[in-house]
Order: C-alpha cells, then structure tokens, then sequence
C-alpha cells in the first residue's frame, strides 16, 4: 500500500498535458473508495508508457519546495544539523501554511517516503524563520537536494530538539560525590565556558530536600541573567525541567549556572572539577545572604557546591559550512520550477470582469489565468457590473425626494441591485433626519418658513430663530439685558421680537439693537411697530457704534399721542431730543439718510408719510441701521414687535459667521456669479463650478426668510431665474451643492 499520492512528472514536450491529465486521474481517484490503489496504478500505467520520474508530497500536504544543499568541506558527512532561513510570513499570510508551523516536514525525496529530524528554533510567521535540519548524509564536494512540505490544517507539531541535535549531554556530567549542608539564602554553582556552541533546553538539580529550587543562568562578563527558571523533584537524584526557550551558549564565553537555598533549604558539596565534556571548568561561585538574582561574587576552587545543572546538545561542525537555497518559486511558464513535481500548481485561477471597478465581478465573463487580468477580479457575486453603487451587501437608504437626507425612521435595504427611491450613505448629507421624504424642499438643512409647516424637521413648526445675517443683535450701552428673535408673525411673514431693561440718558442710551451695517452716502428704513409692552419705547436709528454715547439720529414712540426724535452730535455728548404730536394708528417710522441730513417721517398705513423732522449732522459714511427698544428703569422690560421692515442704499451688508447663510457677498470665491445685477425681474446665474450636480436655489429677503426656492438638475453653465414676482429690494441667492452641504451666496437687488 502505497502512503503517498503520486504526482507524475514527464520529460519532454508532452509536459504540461499530460500533468493535467495526471490531475485529472487523482482528483477522480480521491473520489473512491479505495484511492492509494487507484493512484499507484494509474502512476504505474503512466510509468510504463512515459518513462517517467514519480514525484509527490505527503498525502494531506498540499505543497512542497525543493532545497538544493551543497557540501564544500570536501568531506561526507553523516547526521549534519542544517540550519535554514525560510520566510514563513508570506506562506501563512497567503494561507498555504499553518501559522504555528505545525504542518512543517521535511523529506529525503520528493514523496516523503523519509521525514527528517528537525526543529524551529525561532521566528515562525517572520521573513527570517530557523529551522534546524538534521541530514543523514551530505557527499563530499556535492549537491543533495532535500524537500520542504506545507500546508495541512490537520498535521501535529513534530518539531523537536531531540532527534535533531547531539544530545542531551550533563553540564556536571552527573557529579554526584560530597556531604549534605549548607546556607539557607544563598547561591551555590559554578563558573564554566563551552568548548563549542551547545543548545541548552532543560534546567537541573541535585538536592539533599526535595524542594523547588530556582537555577539561573548568568553571563560571566555582563552579570545578567540569561535563564532562571524553577525546578522541582525528589531528594538525592538528578531532576529536570524544560525552559520555555531553549538558549544557545556561544564557544569560549564564560557564564555561571547557580542553585539558590531558600529559608529551608540545604545543598551537596564537595572537592571536584567535573564538567561535562564539551565545557571547561574555572571555579565555584557562590552567596550568603542573598537571593536568587544575586550575581554570586565568592570564589572557591575546584569544588562544586549546590549542584545545579543543565541538559544540552552539540551539532556537527564543519568548515567550510555546507551552503543551501531553495528552487525558485513557481511561476506560470508550462514548467516544474520549485522541483515539487506539479507544473504552475496554485496559480492558474479563474478570474471575473468587473467593469465598474467595485471588486465584484460578473459570472458570466470570466478568463483563466496565473494573475488577475487587467479589470478582473476574483469575485464573481455583482449583480449590475455597470453600476459600481449596486454590489453585494450593499445597504440603501430610503430618500424618495432625492433631497439628501434619508428619511427618519424608515428601514434600511440590503441588496445588490438599488431599490426605488434610495441611496447608499455616500450619496447622502445624513442617513437620518427627513421628516418628510415627499418634499425636498423640507430637510434638516432647510430654512425654517412662515408656513405652519416643520420646515427645517427639527420638531417644531415657525419656531423662532435666532438673528442672522444680514442682521446682527447687540446691546447699545451697558445693563439693558436685551435678548432678540426672529418669529413668524402669521401668513409668510415675520416679526423682530426684541425686550430690554435699563434706562437710557441724555449721554448714554441703554437699550438692545437689531441692525445691519450700511456704508455710503444714502440709507433708508423703513419698519410697522406692531406691538408695544412694558411701559418703553420702540423705535429706529443710525448710528456709529453700539456704544451708548455714540454719535446717532433715532426716531421713537410708545404707540401714543407722542412721538419722539433724537440727534447726538458728539460723541458721549448730550443728546437733543424732541417731541411731535402723533396718533395711536402711527405705527410705521421711517429715517431716511441723504449725506449728513437725515429725515424723520411716521405713518399710519405704511403708504401716506408725514416728515416730522429734519436734522443735519456729521456722521461716518458706515453707521449701524436697524431697531431698537429700550425700557423705562432697570426692573421693567419692554417688549416690541417689528415687521414689515425695508431697509435700502448703501452697500454689502454685514455677516453673522454663526448663521446658514454665510459667504462675502458679490465675491468671486462665492462659486457662482449672477448678472444682471440690479435686474427688473430676470438674472442669469453663472453655475460652471456645479456642472454634472444637482443644486437647490434660495432666495431670502433681507428678514432673512426664504420667499422663493427651486432645484435644477446637473446645470448648464448659465440658468435663467425669474425674479420677477418678488417686489423691489434687495434680496440674497442661496446655491446649495447636496452632495457636500456646502453653500455660496451672492446679494442681488431687484429695481
């Protein structure tokens, strides 16, 4: 019965077609019931018509390397320990060989017919694995090639010292003479050097107790502990332990192995040199008084005291060495390169076009081959190979409106092929958040709207909002305590809810202030006081600074019979104020700035204006525009509503970094440009930057309110806006890329 499967290597042109067919037969004859028998005919048959060389590996080991060993001493020798460098690394990485090296074997021929000793010493899994192999016979002044074989999960560790090396041999070559005693807390052994490098596995002893009892090893010249390691065992003989890692000691170094009594413990003593025979004895070593990671100083000779000892082994040494290399690796040319016995074994492989570059392939286009072809991989489970989104495992999203945002709660899909109406998370600004998936227009990124609906899907419906650019919100003076919001105000429209404490002075206002920063020689607002609480006043101004003493012009009311005008033209100066008469239907105030004269005017409609008051004074070309409140002591707040509010002239408005909207106005790095600008109606956006993206268009108006949205898909580089239904001001173009949530701004006015 034969132990092996054969593998059949022919010489000559019928190489390669014939190693197929010879596959071929094992793989058919693994299948019956009697495969060794099947195999050893067929190799017979195959032997007889071909004049064939049989060569195999072990039966379950799936690969072997061949290792050409040449002697160059010009000797024969017998039983020579060869050690080798194999890099393991890569054979395990590639999964051919079993990580614990416990699969590794060695053989005389290419069958495995005689294993050979053998032991790692170190480095399994490394680029620089050693293996020591013992080689029955090497001739003189020639070649023998020897055979490594790997790869069975199921194969047990046979790596062993014994069997490999010349051993074990005694360090004290068993001394055995001397009476019993000794110090308790003291270190007893001997100072030595080999004669040859040996291989040190096992830590002994010979005690009077029978105790466990550490040994250490130590380096004569450093004092360092090399080994230390506990023995137990039975009085009065020798008994030992196996190091967990063997220890080469190197020819001609010196070192000291010693025996160490605990509290109750006694040792051997008595007058003798003896040492195995592969070591030199200089003098015994020993220490009172201490522990066993003493470096024992004390010098006695020719005695060995304690009796420690050691198992080691020898290895044939011969120069110059014997000299190895492994057959070259197996490359895909119709040839036996490694000297297994199989021709391009393991690289051949069956390979699937993947045409959208996903690492899936399709199962329908395949090609044979010893790498992957160019666009082929090894996969075979892409069920659209022109969508590389569509893959096995994939998880999609439900975003139904496309608008980015996966909507809330919905459950995911995970197939290959996309269903309707959703995305994977890279085509997404968020896997969560849309509260309603049939709207693009409502999303978490959305600008809330005065329109009863939950806009931007944060739970609440016209919720206020913070001031935002343009606008900003800041005290004027100290002490005033003043918050500000923005509020829907029923309809589409908005209201500036604004409170403050304190009491303002001749030289000083107290109060809070929402404003913009308007710079040039003409200015207007224009705003409806709606409503009025607290006993304060609500009004509008231009001035230079928040400061309280800054240098402004303010028209104010407290919805009564009375109105009141300011100017102050110094600043931290006093102020002039003045009344004028006015009615409770006066809710509309208006200051108009032409240069350095400004212009106070009421109205209780909005449409017909009353001039109260005329004042020319300097102010800087950038003054703060905006409303105010401000109350009437420290413990009372007043509250007031702003709407309809109109601000024109100057140029850009300031920013809120903190805000959506958030870019230099008019600024060529925005992304986009828009012209003609001031337009009656239409403008052109120039979106060359967007090309191939799918954009959302906003438009605000400077209460910072969307009035106008839309989205164009993958844009031209100019698109037609029809601004045309908004009513003249000046207005903000909001371009939203999805795919980045990123966005650009550009101010347009509307004549």
């Amino acid at each position: 019965m034969l132990p092996f499967l054969p593998v059949v290597k022919l010489w000559g042109p019928e190489v390669y077609s014939n190693m197929l067919f010879q596959k071929t037969i094992v793989s058919l004859c693994r299948k019956t019931t009697l495969p060794r028998y099947c195999v050893s005919l067929i190799a017979m048959v195959l032997g007889l018509m071909s004049n064939v060389e049989l060569l195999a590996q072990p039966l379950g080991w799936q690969y072997s390397r061949g290792i050409s060993v040449t002697e160059n001493s010009g000797s024969n020798l017998a039983d020579y320990q060869l050690l080798l460098s194999i890099n393991t690394q890569d054979l395990v990485t590639a999964g051919q060989m079993n990580a614990s090296g416990d699969d590794i074997r060695f053989g005389t021929d290419s069958n495995g017919n005689t294993l050979l000793n053998y032991w790692i010493e170190s480095g399994m899994n490394t680029a620089s694995t050693q293996i020591w192999v013992k080689i029955p016979l090497l001739p003189a002044n020639a070649a023998t090639t020897i055979y490594l074989f790997y790869g069975n999960n199921s194969a047990s560790a046979v790596s062993n010292i014994d069997g490999t090396f010349i051993g074990p041999h005694s360090s004290t070559d068993s001394v055995a003479s001397g009476a019993s005693g000794g110090s308790t807390f003291s270190q007893r052994g001997f100072r030595f050097s080999p004669n040859e490098d040996i291989l040190v596995n096992r830590f002994g002893k010979r005690e009077p107790n029978g105790s466990t009892r550490y040994v250490t090893l130590f380096n004569f010249n450093s004092q360092s502990i090399l080994r230390q390691h506990q023995v137990s065992g039975p009085a009065g003989q020798y008994y030992y332990s196996d190091l967990s890692s063997p220890i080469w000691l190197t020819q001609g170094v010196q070192y000291l192995l010693e025996l160490y009594q605990g509290s109750s413990d006694g040792y051997y003593f008595g007058t003798s040199s003896q040492i195995g025979t592969h070591l030199t004895y200089y003098d015994m070593r020993y220490c009172n008084s201490c522990s066993q990671n003493t470096f024992p100083t004390n010098v006695l000779n020719n005695y060995q005291y304690g009796y420690p000892d050691f198992h080691y082994y020898t290895k044939n040494n011969v120069t110059p060495a014997p000299t190895s290399s492994f057959c070259p690796e197996e490359i895909c040319n119709g040839s036996d390169d490694d000297c297994d016995g199989a021709i391009d074994e393991g690289l051949i492989s069956t390979y699937y076009r993947d045409m959208d570059t996903d690492g899936y392939g399709n199962p329908s286009n395949t090609m044979q081959a010893c790498s992957p072809p160019s666009g082929y991989v090894t996969d075979n489970t892409d069920c659209n190979d022109n969508d590389a989104l569509e893959q096995p495992g994939q998880l999609w999203y439900k975003d139904s409106d496309g608008d980015g945002y996966a909507e809330t709660s919905a459950a995911t899909i995970t197939q290959c092929l996309r269903p309707s109406g959703y995305k994977v998370l890279a085509e997404l600004v968020s896997a969560t958040g849309d509260c309603n998936d049939n709207n693009a227009a409502i999303k978490p990124s959305a600008a809330e709207i005065c329109d009863g609906i939950d806009n931007n899907c944060n739970g609440q419906a016209d919720e206020s909002l913070a001031i935002g650019a343009p606008w900003a919100s800041g005290g004027i003076g100290t002490g005033a305590n003043g918050t500000a919001a923005l509020n829907c105000n029923g309809g589409n429209s908005g209201a500036y809810n604004l409170s403050a404490q304190g009491n303002s002075t001749l030289t000083g206002e107290v109060g809070h202030f929402v404003y913009q920063q308007i710079c040039g020689n003409t200015a207007s607002i224009t705003v409806r006081i709606a409503s009025l609480s607290g006993g304060g006043w609500a009004g509008i101004s231009m001035r230079e600074s928040l400061a309280g003493g800054s240098r402004m012009v303010a028209l104010k009311t407290q919805l009564s019979n009375t109105g009141i005008r300011e100017v102050r033209s110094t600043n931290n100066g006093p102020k002039q104020m003045q009344s004028f008469p006015a009615t409770l239907q006066h809710e509309w105030l208006r200051i108009a700035r032409n240069g350095n004269t400004f212009q106070y005017y009421i109205s209780p409609n909005g449409t017909n204006w009353q001039l109260v008051g005329t004042v020319n004074t300097t102010m800087n070309s950038c003054v703060l525009v905006g409303m105010f409140v401000e109350s009437i002591n420290v413990n009372t707040t007043t509250n007031a509503s702003f709407t309809n509010i109109t601000l024109t002239g100057g140029t850009s408005p300031q920013q809120d970094p903190g805000h959506q909207v958030e870019t230099d106005y008019l600024s060529p790095a925005a992304g986009f440009s828009v012209f003609p600008n001031p337009t009656s109606g239409e403008v052109d956006l120039d979106l060359t930057n967007y090309q191939g993206i799918d954009v959302f268009i906003e438009i605000y108006n400077l209460e910072n309110r969307i009035v106008q949205q839309q989205s164009i898909k993958k844009p031209q580089n100019l698109e037609r806006l029809n601004l045309s239904a908004l009513q003249k001001g000046m207005y903000l173009i909001k371009v939203i890329n999805p795919t980045d949530n990123t966005s650009a701004v550009q101010r347009i006015v509307i004549q």
